[in-house]
């Protein structure tokens, strides 16, 4: 019987705490970690939302912020896929308080869902093997005992409850996402590491098959953080972006369509069109190596439920390291930007209400001109209007487009993203239904972002918005005002003058 038994959960609910009867037991203490959904987590307990991370990787999230504000004894970690009451605490704290302080455990309902892990205080997973919980399952209870008992190399109990979780799914926000895969992922693992028990594998990777801004943003995270990944699943159409932030990772590349592209855009064609796990079963899979370790690192749940950027989301998705809010990151031009008195605009911006309205598209390029602007527009497609068009050819084509212009103004997607992020090339964003926060820039004399700041924004809406009944979105800044910002910043990079 081990003498003090600390259980850690999960609260998803930063702005309630969280409390069982059973807390109160002698010898026993619950630990409630807020998840935050601010920028920076509000302390030292809280542990930060991503949009990729598993119930798995909440595990060592938890053990990681335990052992970090000092925690000792036993660790009893509830799984953060399981929504607990009363009774299931009880029962699972019952059980849980007559286990040696020399074992591991996987307390399970009875039919298979993983209801909490036991480290004992004699056993608690060292830094280096903390890395390895975010492989367990967290949906079979028998797999992640067999898992746990070869990634720690060590015997592992099981023990089953009388009480019965429904599909082991409760709807709550840490249970969103790629269910279906997680057992794969604990069985390569499995695989790995009973082929190599100590250290680690050849191939640590990264899925991050696509699309463009995503992948940028992820790239970002890539570099900033430290993990043990070491290559990089990403489809060959977005391999240059990866190779201009990370020129010497290991990359494998999907040749196929990605999801809405090609033979997978017309649902017609295809019974996965945009969904993403049948996708990965038919297409991703196959190029993963034997013997590798590899994690999902697409969006498995939404990252506008926070306020931070999704860089920082994926860094919290990679590593247990606080780095800082994206939003503070402190930057400078890189270089020299041409002198000559232009614009390149990038109207496009995903979906329907990211793209900025027409009339306002003319309106701009006519301004711009009347200012002695000299304007292009970054598309593909035929305008109603008269103006000169680049279009989109490649990664290299696009940053030679944006250094030949003076500033480069932008909607919430890739290019823009790519000029201030990658290039740190002057450039405006203007927003419209999404978060500033979730894709911005830190803001410097060579970027800036722009919208109205109406209430209804950010919105879930794609198509049409559901406040004005139209299909444009009225949080855009006006043509003037995205000219007064354009002659702004020219004048501060050209001509000499302050902002």
């Amino acid at each position: 019987m081990q003498k003090k038994l600390s259980v850690l959960h999960a609260n998803p609910h930063s702005d309630a705490r969280v409390c069982f009867d059973a807390s109160l037991q002698r010898g026993v203490e619950f630990i409630d970690f807020p998840i935050s959904y601010a920028a920076e987590p509000e302390s030292d307990l809280h542990l930060a939302y991503s949009l990729a991370s598993t119930p798995a990787r909440y595990v060592e999230m938890l053990i990681v912020r335990a052992l970090a504000v000092g925690v000792k004894g036993s660790l009893l970690v509830l799984n953060p896929k399981v929504q607990f009451y009363s009774e299931l605490y009880n029962s699972v704290i019952a059980f849980a308080g007559g286990i040696h302080a020399g074992a591991v455990a996987v307390i399970s309902s009875y039919n298979d869902c993983p209801l909490a892990y036991f480290f004992g205080a004699e056993v608690v997973p060292s830094e280096s093997m903390l890395f390895r919980l975010r492989f367990l399952s967290s949906v079979s209870a028998l797999l992640d005992r067999e898992y746990l008992s070869v990634a720690l190399q060590r015997d592992v109990q099981l023990s089953v409850q009388k009480i019965s979780v429904s599909d082991c799914a409760d709807g709550w926000i840490l249970s969103q996402g790629f269910q279906s895969l997680y057992p794969l992922v604990t069985f390569h693992a499995l695989a790995a590491f009973r082929s190599l028990p100590q250290g680690l594998p050849r191939y640590r990777i990264a899925v991050m098959p696509y699309h463009a801004g995503d992948v940028l943003f992820f790239m970002k995270a890539f570099c900033r953080a430290e993990h043990p990944f070491n290559a990089l699943i990403v489809h060959e159409e977005f391999a240059p972006i990866v190779k201009k932030i990370a020129p010497d990772l290991e990359l494998i590349l999907v040749k196929e369509n990605s999801v809405g592209r090609g033979a997978y855009a017309d649902s017609a064609l295809t019974s996965h069109k945009n969904d993403e796990i049948l996708f990965f079963h038919h297409v991703i899979y196959k190029y993963i190596p034997p013997g590798a370790l590899f994690y999902w690192f697409r969006m498995s749940k939404d990252y506008a439920f926070a306020n931070s950027h999704m860089i920082d989301q994926w860094i919290n998705s990679l590593s247990n390291d606080r780095l800082g809010s994206t939003a503070g990151e402190l930057r400078c031009l890189s270089h020299a930007p041409s002198n000559d008195k232009s614009v390149l605009l990038h109207f496009d911006g995903g979906w329907l209400l990211k793209i900025y309205p027409q009339e306002q598209q003319r309106v701009l390029v006519d301004l711009l001109r009347a200012q002695g602007y000299r304007v292009s527009v970054l598309t593909s497609k035929a305008l109603a209007y008269s103006v000169h068009t680049v279009p989109f050819r490649s990664v290299a084509a696009l940053e030679a487009d944006i250094l030949s212009h003076a500033i480069f103004v932008g909607m919430d997607s890739f290019p823009v993203h790519f000029a201030t992020h990658v290039l740190l090339h002057p450039s405006i964003c203007l927003f419209s239904s999404t978060r500033p926060a979730n894709s911005n820039a830190s803001v410097f004399s060579g970027y800036r972002y722009m919208n109205k700041g109406l209430p209804c924004s950010p919105c879930t809406m794609h198509e049409n918005c559901d406040t004005f009944s139209n299909n444009f979105c009225k949080n855009f800044s006006s043509p003037e005002d995205v000219l007064v910002a354009v002659d702004t910043m020219f004048q501060a990079y050209y001509e000499g003058k302050s902002i």
